[in-house]
């Protein structure tokens, strides 16, 4: 795929006459409507970001996970998943992503300088190509791969019996499906809870 191909997708699932993404959402859940918002965020994002940040095409999956936040747009054509890691300098996520940042609990957090990763995937229904926002963000925290927040973006997820209740270790290990590194994180998240107190 090419940048041009991934902006015609971009522009057709956040266009109402195409039947993209967002349309659907409007024809579902009450709490799917809810997040509308924040996934019309997501693909303006990559939307605005993707020509001016590199373009990448490498391979995106678990076994090819990044060392380094490199700031770009990246497609796999094999497995279908766009990455895009936005650079953020302190104190500017919330006006960058206000509807993402919105989600995370933390004031602190929100003025951090960082990377925002936003995933997406390409997949097919009746012949026809679909971009689909994933359902969680991350963020890096000082661009530091060990410094891993995952951001529950689309809350609708929630409905959903096989995510539960505990999203964080479902996101942490789905975001190692986009190559992302979540291995510290992941350690953190499973530990016990009174190790932590």
């Amino acid at each position: 795929m090419s940048l041009d191909e991934l902006g015609v997708l971009v522009t057709e699932a956040m266009d109402p006459e195409a039947g993209g993404v967002i349309v659907v959402m409007g024809e579902k859940s009450d709490s799917a409507r809810n997040d509308i918002p924040a996934a019309f965020e997501m693909m303006s994002l990559l939307d605005h970001f993707k020509n001016r940040l590199c373009f990448f095409e490498p391979t995106i999956d678990e076994q090819h996970i990044v060392d380094k936040l490199n700031h770009g747009v990246s497609f796999d054509r094999a497995t279908g998943r766009v990455r895009a890691l936005l650079p953020i300098r302190a104190g500017e996520l919330a006006d960058i992503a206000y509807w993402i940042s919105d989600r995370l609990p933390s004031d602190q957090v929100k003025g951090f300088a960082g990377t925002l990763a936003l995933l997406f995937e390409v997949q097919e229904f009746e012949g026809k190509r679909y971009l689909l926002p994933e359902w969680f963000s991350c963020f890096y925290v000082n661009h530091d791969v060990n410094h891993l927040i995952p951001i529950l973006v689309l809350r609708a997820i929630l409905e959903n019996e096989t995510i539960g209740a505990d999203w964080v270790l479902t996101a942490l290990h789905r975001s190692k499906v986009y190559g992302l590194p979540a291995e510290k994180a992941i350690k953190e998240a499973e530990k016990p809870i009174d190790s932590i107190i």
